[in-house]
């Protein structure tokens, strides 16, 4: 760094070094298998009696932001990240990269990669702010990862009309075969290990269609009275698949390309020490099969948080609503697709962040183990994943901040996870091995997935490093039992989990 660059303050540096420690006991964030069942057989996914389901990972994450302010309204940003994960896992994944868990020593690093890259400036005479490059979307304001929120290719323009009117329009370059499609040439599901770039272009379409995916999205933000704020927004997505995509899993029944709309509102009202959040979104549109014939969208997420304080003590509550699809729905042609979907690609269920086992709270989403559950690594996933999404989610939790000193915080937490529609093996996915009478499907008999109680206690060491402790136990519901071909019942067992983060920022 020069001289004169640093001078003048054009220049400038900042990010965090973390180190996140997590142990789990009865958490299969891979097969959604909560009873204690180990994974065996010629490609280690049969359920199979046993109790190796204990896991610990670590990780180690630096970042660096880089801003450069060399003309007057404008901003060029970098953002970088790398991580190091460590640790051992006794269910079958050891040394997988797709369980971020490593044995000990054997250090994973993806190098430095960039997290976020981009131009911002006002545009001359007028007061819109014009983003290009990779920023972060985030198609909802006031309660963040609803719909979309992910670094891609694309640009953003805010433009503020007056001191109660503003807007926010963006456009998502979201790369070909979108929502994990790709990753069934990328990945062999059986062995868990990488094809080769010859063997991907063995399989790709020879015509060289690869798919076109993208998303657009606007908002218009209204602060029509003191402590309240109003956004009504629209969202967009086009999504298309290889012609030749998703014969890895082979279901039933799949999307091949489809077009989803998202419409509503976002609220947030504060009267003195109360704050009212609502959000109502309606997402419609159509889904082509790749069998012929097309499916409807049809769904809508209803969110509602409460928040008071009092005095050194923070109260929330909330209660969150998404439809699904029955088990017995193959989604054939004619049918409707009802479960809530996004348009971000690591996006997890937007109303469960208050929770390390059954949300994505802070220190799961840095271990690679933010639960399948939820639809996480893929807004597709109800085309073949057991994710509990696509039955509907029905949530209600209460949260309480206390702040014992200046440097010292405790949270507690409760939540209530279950299904809206009774969770089984869908009717769309292929047939369990003929005669494997050591194959196990949910039995389709119950809503209740979860009760969860985390705990949290953080602590300012420093001005800027801060230490974050964990527990949780989940106790999971009969929604979650498991039945092989003999009528055989396997209950699910409780999941307990705990962990540490130490951040430092400068």
């Amino acid at each position: 760094m020069s001289g004169s660059v640093s001078a003048d303050d054009r220049l400038t540096v900042s990010g965090n070094i973390e180190n996140i420690v997590t142990g789990l006991s009865n958490y299969s964030a891979f097969d959604n298998n909560f009873t204690k069942l180990d994974l065996g057989g010629d490609d280690d996914l049969i359920p199979m009696a046993g109790d190796a389901d204990e896991r610990f990972t670590g990780v180690t994450r630096m970042g660096f932001r880089f801003t450069v302010e060399a003309l007057e309204n404008t901003q060029l940003v970098l953002d970088t990240l790398s991580d190091h994960f460590w640790g051992i896992s006794e269910t079958g994944w050891m040394n997988s990269d797709r369980a971020g868990t490593f044995a000990p020593g054997g250090y994973h690093s993806g190098g430095i990669r960039t997290n976020a890259f981009w131009f911002r400036g006002l545009i001359p005479g007028t007061g819109a702010t014009l983003t290009v490059g990779a920023p972060y979307f985030g198609a909802v304001r006031l309660k963040g990862c609803i719909i979309n929120c992910i670094n891609t290719a694309g640009a953003t323009l805010a433009v503020p009309f007056s001191d109660t009117v503003n807007t926010y329009t963006w456009y998502s370059r979201q790369s070909d075969s979108w929502g994990g499609v790709t990753g069934n040439y990328r990945a062999d599901h059986h062995s868990h290990t990488e094809k080769t770039d010859e063997q991907v272009m063995q399989t790709a379409p020879a015509d060289g269609d690869a798919g076109d995916t993208w998303a657009i999205g606007t908002r218009i933000e209204l602060a029509p009275m003191e402590g309240l704020d109003l956004d009504l927004l629209y969202a967009f997505q086009n999504l298309e698949c290889r012609p030749d995509c998703d014969t890895h899993y082979k279901p039933v029944r799949m999307p091949h390309n489809e077009t989803r709309h998202w419409v509503g509102a976002d609220m947030r009202y504060v009267y003195g020490d109360m704050t009212l959040s609502p959000t109502l979104i309606l997402l419609f549109g159509e889904s082509e099969l790749k069998d012929g014939g097309n499916a409807d969208i049809a769904s809508f997420l209803f969110d509602l948080e409460v928040a008071y304080q009092v005095g050194p003590l923070g109260l929330k509550a909330r209660i969150a609503y998404t439809p699904g699809n029955p088990a017995s729905d193959d989604l054939g042609a004619g049918s409707t697709y009802k479960s809530w979907q996004t348009a971000g690609v690591w996006n997890n269920q937007a109303s469960v962040p208050w929770f390390q086992l059954w949300g994505s709270g802070c220190c799961a989403s840095h271990t690679h183990i933010t639960p399948d559950m939820f639809g996480y690594g893929t807004p597709r996933s109800i085309r073949h994943n057991l994710s509990f999404d696509q039955f509907g989610l029905m949530h209600v939790a209460v949260q309480g901040t206390y702040t014992v000193n200046e440097r010292t915080g405790l949270v507690v937490a409760l939540g209530i996870f279950n299904a809206a529609e009774e969770v089984g093996r869908p009717a769309r996915m292929a047939a369990a091995a003929a005669g494997a009478t050591d194959s196990y499907n949910y039995t389709g008999q119950d809503t209740h997935l979860a009760t969860e109680v985390d705990v949290q206690l953080k602590y300012q060491l420093y001005s800027n490093t801060e230490l974050e402790l964990w527990a949780a136990y989940a106790m999971t519901g009969d929604a979650l039992n498991l039945i092989d071909a003999k009528g055989e019942l396997a209950e699910a067992q409780n999941t307990t989990g705990a962990g540490a983060r130490l951040n430092y920022s400068f």
